[in-house]
């Protein structure tokens, strides 16, 4: 059975940015989890540890990073795949 419930927990001082945590956390998820995070995430370090760990993630783009909608395959109505 498949829930959104927590599976982890990680505390730390006020001030402490959620990447951060997260990171601590990545020793728990296991392949074909899927991590879900803002912009702040979304960081070349991240993906290759993600990657390495066989699981995978969702972020928004960071806002200084430009993109091109040229390219890419039509997936659906307003959608597309851009890799």
């Amino acid at each position: 059975m498949v829930t959104g419930a927590a599976v982890a927990l990680c505390i730390d001082v006020w001030n402490t940015h959620d990447i951060k945590l997260a990171r601590k956390l990545y020793s728990s998820l296991k392949p074909n989890d899927v991590l879900r995070g803002d912009r702040g995430f979304c960081a070349y370090a991240d993906m290759f540890t993600i990657k390495k760990l066989d699981f995978d993630a969702v972020f928004r783009k960071h806002q200084s990073r430009t993109t091109t909608m040229r390219k890419g395959k039509i997936v659906g109505d307003c959608d597309k795949l851009v890799t």
